[in-house]
């Protein structure tokens, strides 16, 4: 029989987690005047818009930069302005169906 060995790098083993942050996160508790019939809060209609974000670090303990999912056209202008703003520290991609 013929035994075959792979050996990996510990540089392309990675752990990747990806998670949703949101634009307008509302708040969990308001303060009110004691008996009053009603709270007014304000938002921005921004409440299910978010960004997508993966991080991911290899075996060895490096960290990747950060991969951003925007919602929006591929290569349309929000991702050709974010490109332009945010340089090397980060990956930067649009889906329409975020």
């Amino acid at each position: 029989m013929l035994y075959l060995y792979f050996k990996f790098w510990d540089a392309i083993i990675g752990n990747m987690d990806e998670t949703p942050i949101l634009f307008n996160m509302s708040p969990s508790k308001t303060i009110a005047k004691k008996g009053g019939k009603s709270i007014l809060i304000r938002t921005q209609n921004q409440e299910k818009c978010y960004i997508s974000v993966i991080l991911t670090i290899s075996a060895n303990g490096h960290k990747l930069s950060p991969y951003l999912i925007f919602k929006g056209k591929i290569n349309g202008d929000i991702e050709k302005k974010l490109k332009k703003d945010i340089n090397k520290r980060c990956y930067i991609a649009c889906n329409e169906n975020v």
